[in-house]
């Protein structure tokens, strides 16, 4: 027998119970969000925003879409570790760019203490892992482990698709740099019909089905087109009977663009962004929730609720002392705002991150710090105005 092993003692009663309560605090009321606050990287707060939210709403899926440089691994890291922790996530596939699948890896190592295996490539079966120690291993399956990176490329291809489709299904899928699922004529008529790209049509007709909830990581939801965003969109599930046909979509932003230039709306065109407003508060309570607290309070709240439930009869505009928060309203409800979490470097100009450490090892965070300010950008509208060049981003390419 080991003299070392004889000698030590065994755990007392009390430290038993310590072990239960580290083991099963994630599971216990508030306590979902211990897996971000246990990580070792401390985020930035817009990153603990979203990581929360997208903790909170669970399993509803979205679009990740903050600009370049601003932390989208972080987010999703952050959020998968706590989901996984509190018990919310067994299995989940990360779906990424070949040239990055490596570096995916890594960060949910390193930063989130998550054991994903990494698919490699080749006739057999085989995965990389990093931890608890960095080796290959066979596999019966591509699809095998329950936390796995695996590349774009290779769910794309032919021959892999009947092991694909013959999965088990995940609780979480994320697909990174998800403006390469798009359609490849986006510039073409309205009318003509969509030709879509094969990582499209996979991730809407095997991924999205064998998936609770869909995460969709791009800082270029728009490439070309409006119609790109909410193409993105509409595998979340969430934008109601917008997704049944995206041209009604870009409509109502061509509405919301009129008003933001101060023009006027017809009467049936008041009723139908009304109409739009009070199907996202009766049926999506996640979307709900946030307009209550962000614009549906005080006086200005009491009176949007008054137009809202103004009977059909009744004068279709808002009075004019009311069109700012009718403005603000329909921005919240509209379709990207949503499904869309944004936020743009002009938050990092306007709150600098400040240096910070690791508040277990005093070593400098990964993530660059924290900062005073954890103030949201709203989901932009599709609109050429506002759209990010593609060439942006430099970690991937389709």
């Amino acid at each position: 027998m080991d003299d070392n092993a004889a000698a030590t003692p065994a755990p007392s009663p009390s430290e038993w119970l310590a072990f239960a309560f580290i083991r099963d605090a994630p599971r216990m009321p508030n306590g979902q969000y211990l897996g971000i606050e246990t990580a070792p990287v401390e985020p930035w707060p817009h990153q603990r925003v979203v990581a929360r939210r997208l903790v909170d709403g669970w399993p509803l899926s979205w679009m990740l879409c903050d600009e370049v440089g601003l932390g989208k691994t972080i987010e999703a890291g952050l959020a998968l570790r706590a989901l996984r922790m509190s018990g919310y996530v067994g299995r989940a596939l990360l779906a990424v760019p070949a040239s990055i699948a490596a570096q995916w890896q890594r960060e949910m190592a390193d930063k989130c203490l998550l054991p994903f295996a990494r698919a490699l490539g080749g006739a057999h079966p085989r995965h990389r892992l990093l931890l608890p120690r960095e080796h290959e291993r066979a596999a019966s399956s591509l699809f095998e482990p329950e936390l796995l990176v695996a590349s774009t490329g290779l769910l794309t291809r032919r021959e892999r698709q009947p092991e694909l489709k013959g999965a088990d299904g995940w609780d979480l899928v994320l697909l990174d740099e998800a403006h390469c699922a798009r359609r490849s004529n986006p510039t073409a008529a309205p009318e003509s019909p969509p030709r879509w790209t094969r990582l499209y049509r996979i991730a809407r007709d095997v991924l999205r089905p064998k998936a609770a909830a869909l995460w969709l990581a791009t800082a270029t939801p728009m490439q070309l087109e409006p119609i790109e965003a909410i193409d993105l969109a509409t595998l979340t599930r969430r934008l109601g009977p917008f997704a049944l046909e995206p041209r009604v979509a870009l409509a109502y932003y061509g509405l919301l663009a009129r008003l933001r230039a101060g023009a006027g709306l017809e009467p049936l065109e008041w009723r139908f962004v009304a109409r739009a407003a009070r199907h996202v508060l009766r049926f999506d309570p996640a979307a709900a929730r946030f307009v209550e607290r962000s614009v549906m309070r005080g006086r200005a709240g009491t009176a949007l609720r008054r137009w809202l439930d103004a009977p059909a009869t009744a004068s279709a505009a808002p009075a004019p002392s009311l069109r700012k928060a009718v403005l603000r309203l329909l921005f919240a409800v509209a379709p990207l705002s949503r499904a869309m979490m944004r936020h743009d470097r002009g938050l990092l100009r306007r709150c600098p991150p400040a240096r910070s450490t690791c508040p277990r090892s005093g070593s400098p965070a990964r993530s660059g710090g924290s900062t005073t300010c954890s103030r949201r950008i709203a989901a932009p509208s599709p609109s050429r105005s506002g759209r990010t060049a593609s060439s942006a981003s430099p970690s991937a390419s389709c």
